[in-house]
C-alpha cells in the first residue's frame, strides 16, 4: 500500500469509527503538501499542464454563469482593488504568459518556516477565547522538530503531473450559424429524430 492509499485508509478507518474523516493526522497531511510542493519545485512548471489551464480558463471566463447578488458584489469589489475597473474579471481569470521562473519564484517562498496552518474540527483542544465572537482558538509556535519533519519529503509516487489531456480544444471559435431557414435533420434512429 502507498502513502497516499494508507492516508485514504486511515480516513476512511477514523470516518467508521465515528471520528471526523478531515482529522486525519494534520502532522501527515502538511508532510504530504510539502511533499507534493517539493515535486513542483524539481519538476518545474510544464508547458502542457500551462497551456492546458489556460485554454480551460479562458473557456470558463468566455462561457460563464451570469452571477448576481451579493456574493458577486462582495467578489468584485474585491478584485477591482487589484485591478483597473474595466477588466478585473479578465485579470483575476485568465493566464498571460508562461512563466516558468515566476512560478518556480512563487514556490520557494512556501516553506514550512514560513507556513501558518488553522484547524477547525469539533475536538481541536484550545486555551483562549476571542473577545468579539466568542469563538475558542489556540495559537502556538510549532516545535521544531515537528517542522524539521515537513523539510523532508515523504516518497510519495502518487504525486506527479497528470498526463497531456487530449481533450482539450485547440479552436474555441463557433461554427458559423448557417443560413438554413428550414431546420436539418441530424438524426433520425429508432429512439426518434434530431433537428
Amino acid at each position: 500500500m502507498d502513502e497516499m492509499e494508507k492516508v485514504f485508509a486511515e480516513g476512511l478507518r477514523k470516518a467508521a469509527s465515528g471520528r471526523p474523516a478531515i482529522v486525519v493526522d494534520v502532522d501527515e497531511v502538511i508532510a504530504l503538501f510539502f511533499t507534493y510542493v517539493d515535486m513542483l519545485k524539481k519538476e518545474g512548471l510544464k508547458d502542457y499542464f500551462y497551456y492546458e489551464n489556460k485554454v480551460m480558463a479562458e473557456l470558463d471566463y468566455y462561457y460563464r454563469d451570469h452571477q448576481e447578488g451579493m456574493w458577486a458584489a462582495s467578489g468584485y469589489a474585491a478584485s477591482m482593488q487589484q485591478h483597473p475597473a474595466p477588466d478585473f474579471l479578465k485579470e483575476e481569470s485568465l493566464f498571460y504568459e508562461y512563466d516558468p521562473d515566476l512560478f518556480s519564484r512563487y514556490l520557494s517562498y512556501i516553506t514550512p518556516d514560513a507556513l501558518r496552518a488553522t484547524l477547525i474540527a469539533p475536538d481541536v483542544q484550545t486555551d483562549a477565547v476571542e473577545e468579539h465572537y466568542g469563538s475558542e482558538y489556540r495559537a502556538y509556535t510549532v516545535p521544531a522538530e515537528r517542522v524539521a519533519i515537513w523539510k523532508t519529503p515523504m516518497r510519495a509516487e502518487a504525486f506527479r503531473y497528470p498526463a497531456p489531456n487530449p481533450f482539450i480544444p485547440s479552436d474555441l471559435s463557433l461554427l458559423g450559424s448557417g443560413t438554413e431557414s428550414v431546420p436539418a435533420k441530424l438524426i433520425e434512429d429508432e429512439r426518434g429524430t434530431f433537428w
